[in-house]
């Protein structure tokens, strides 16, 4: 064997033996973790691995005499999935997607097309009447400009991106590059080749090693970065669970001092007892409001001032108000009747609540049976709701709020009424005002739901300031029902029903 041989050979067994161990290394690694980091390195440098053994020159090559006797392309189809996999590897070793979304989208789609052209390329191998110079033409003068065209491209672009890998990728890179098209232009003119000990491919060769060289020594401080992200992580995950349990034991600390307080009256044990399952249950329902909550204050001030028969009275309202909220939850409509009953519970804990600041009174006309209409469940609520918190409050004496149900023929009409200080005058107020009711927007959009998904009624409402009306002070809200055949309360549930009753299990548990 002569002497350029001699090295040239020593060069391919390292370059091999130097893919066949970060090959294993990184499917090792893939299998461990399943970081596609690994995985697209570890396909790279197996298909490379073909590539070079493809190009062995030393003695009797088997391989390469029956592939190239089968498929005339299967040269230049290697390299094009290998430099697809190098693409993708680059992709998530540069962690692209997070720092530049759109440039990671091009560049995986160009990768992707590398591997659709290779596939294509290997079939019409096959095919014995396309000349084998097709191959090397369409790789030098199709492929080899567009992809350095494109190398040059994402690497002008990478040097902008904040990736601590990005280093590592753009002298792999580049390495490649300058050895592996000295290599290509010199193993095609061989007079622009002076050298004496090796030949035009061992250029190749060592563009593979120095690439592989860096990107290993990348790839061990991208793993080491990663690493230490999950420690951190880590760290602080158990100072984090540290913190709860300091919380935790110092609520349950307090829990117990309260509880030793409470043990020594019994029968206010009891209520306590009750207000908090009661509250565990709105929380569980996820029901988030005020009005819950300042009524279980209000619970709590007639249990310490030893009002007890007011306590239960108005525990008992709240509990079967409650109930109400939850049963009628299973339905994402209710009748006009369950409403009502609703809004008159809600109204009587209110009236209660604030020592019979007000009075209401709840009218139905005669005609109008309650039951046949389907209603969105607690739509009055915000109205009646702003009409005792944006109205009503500020009346010194005689607040009276009406609910009346008439029969306008082709409607049913629903009209809050009050005699508060008006609509306007409690917009303007709103805004100093740190109790906010339900928006008009949620009503609205609750509205239209309805109306978009029946097909037998239609709910439209309208706000009116009686003073500006001239018919006195106050609001009046007015919610018109049409009457339709075929709207009587179906067995159609919503969707959410499912939800709401594995909900109501737990609560009743």
């Amino acid at each position: 064997m002569e002497e350029i041989k001699i090295y040239s050979f020593a060069l391919w067994i390292f370059t091999a033996t130097i893919l066949i161990i970060f090959f294993v290394i990184a499917l090792m690694v893939y299998f461990t973790n399943r970081e596609k980091l690994f995985k697209y390195y570890s396909l790279y440098c197996f298909f490379t691995l073909l590539y070079v053994l493809f190009k062995f020159d030393f003695g009797p090559n088997i391989y390469y005499e029956i592939v190239k006797s089968a498929n005339h392309s299967y040269e230049f189809v290697v390299q094009l999935i290998y430099h697809a996999f190098y693409l993708l590897f680059g992709l998530l070793f540069l962690q692209l997607a997070k720092f530049k979304p759109k440039l990671n989208r091009f560049i995986e789609r160009y990768a992707y097309i590398l591997l659709l052209v290779a596939l294509l390329l290997f079939f019409t191998g096959f095919l014995k009447s396309i000349p084998k110079t097709f191959y090397r033409d369409f790789f030098s003068f199709v492929f080899l400009p567009v992809h350095l065209g494109f190398a040059f491209f994402i690497i002008g672009l990478v040097i902008k991106v904040k990736s601590h890998s990005k280093y590592y990728f753009i002298i792999g890179s580049l390495l490649y590059i300058i050895f592996g098209m000295y290599a290509y232009i010199v193993s095609y003119n061989r007079h622009l080749y002076s050298g004496t000990n090796l030949e035009p491919i061992d250029f190749f060769y060592i563009a593979i090693v120095l690439e592989c060289f860096v990107f290993s020594y990348g790839l061990a401080i991208f793993v080491r970065k990663l690493y230490e992200e999950k420690q951190l992580v880590q760290s602080e995950l158990a100072e984090a669970q540290q913190q709860v349990q300091i919380r935790l034991e110092e609520r349950i600390e307090l829990q117990e001092k309260e509880k030793q307080l409470l043990i020594k009256e019994n029968h206010k044990q009891e209520l306590i007892t009750e207000v908090l399952n009661l509250q565990q249950k709105v929380i569980r329902s996820q029901i988030n409001s005020h009005f819950i909550f300042n009524v279980l204050n209000s619970i709590k001030l007639f249990i310490m001032e030893n009002d007890v028969e007011k306590a239960y009275f108005f525990l008992n309202r709240f509990a079967k108000f409650i109930r109400h909220v939850l049963d009628n939850s299973l339905n994402e409509y209710i009748s006009l009747k369950d409403e009502l009953e609703n809004m008159d519970l809600y109204l009587s804990i209110e009236k209660m609540r604030f020592s019979d600041k007000f009075t209401y009174e709840i009218n139905i006309h005669p005609d109008v049976k309650l039951s046949d209409f389907r209603f969105p469940a607690l739509l009055l609520q915000p109205f009646v709701e702003n009409a005792l918190w944006h109205g009503l409050m500020t009346v010194e004496k005689d607040a009276v709020l009406k609910i009346d149900v008439e029969d306008n023929g082709e409607n049913v009409a629903i009209i809050i009424d009050d005699n508060g200080i008006g609509y306007n005058a409690s917009l303007a107020k709103k805004t100093n005002n740190s109790h906010k009711s339900l928006g008009l927007t949620l009503i609205n959009e609750r509205i239209d739901h309805f109306n978009r998904r029946s097909a037998n009624s239609h709910i439209a409402y309208e706000i009116i300031d009686k003073e500006e009306k001239k018919i006195g002070k106050g609001t009046r809200v007015v919610v018109n029902i049409q009457k339709k055949s075929g709207d009587r309360i179906s067995g159609i549930q919503s969707h959410d029903e499912y939800i709401f009753s594995l909900l109501k299990k737990n609560i009743e548990s």
